[in-house]
């Protein structure tokens, strides 16, 4: 069983700490492959195999708030970032790999009066990603049977209480990394 204090621990219990932990035993143990203490927590993740993988994170109420994608090609060994959607209600909640090259992240950008899905779309394994924007949802997850055929379920309307979106609102940001 993996235990809390194996994924560390934040500098201080107002930050935010993203952590991705792995197994390779079916779950008997698990290691920390990677860890950012500060800036954003993650939301999902999602492997076409060992080697690929796409993880979203989000941050609020930071220096630099916003919506984040990493991904590995080299089985979590490294992780990089290769999106930074900024903005205080820029979110994500869902990734899907569909091969090892193409791939999609959904979440969305949300104000009080108004939000927009985003669907981020890559088919050069993460290295660029593309928005393809939807007025009036926020993604809240995402599954896909193939690059053409992804559901996400969401929150419709045009009003978004600050209370339900920004949940974190009373924690605070730094920037440290460690792994």
């Amino acid at each position: 069983m993996l235990e809390l204090d194996q994924l560390g621990a934040p500098n201080n219990i107002t930050q935010y700490s993203g952590a991705i932990a792995k197994t390779t035993d079916g779950g008997k143990t698990w290691k920390k492959v990677f860890q950012q203490d500060g800036s954003f927590y993650f939301n999902g993740i999602h492997c076409h195999d060992e080697d690929h993988c796409i993880a979203v994170a989000e941050g609020h109420n930071c220096a630099n708030p916003g919506a984040h994608i990493f991904v590995t090609h080299d089985a979590g060994a490294t992780w990089n970032q290769t999106l930074f959607d900024k903005g205080a209600g820029a979110g994500l909640m869902g990734a899907r790999m569909t091969s090892a090259t193409e791939g999609w992240a959904a979440g969305g950008m949300g104000s009080t009066l108004s939000f927009e899905g985003r669907f981020w779309h890559t088919t050069d394994a993460g290295a660029t990603w593309t928005k393809e924007p939807l007025k009036g949802m926020l993604a809240m997850g995402l599954d896909c049977s193939d690059a053409s055929h992804c559901f996400a379920p969401g929150i419709s309307g045009t009003f978004f209480p600050p209370s339900l979106f920004f949940f974190s609102i009373f924690k605070s940001c730094t920037n440290s990394a460690s792994v």
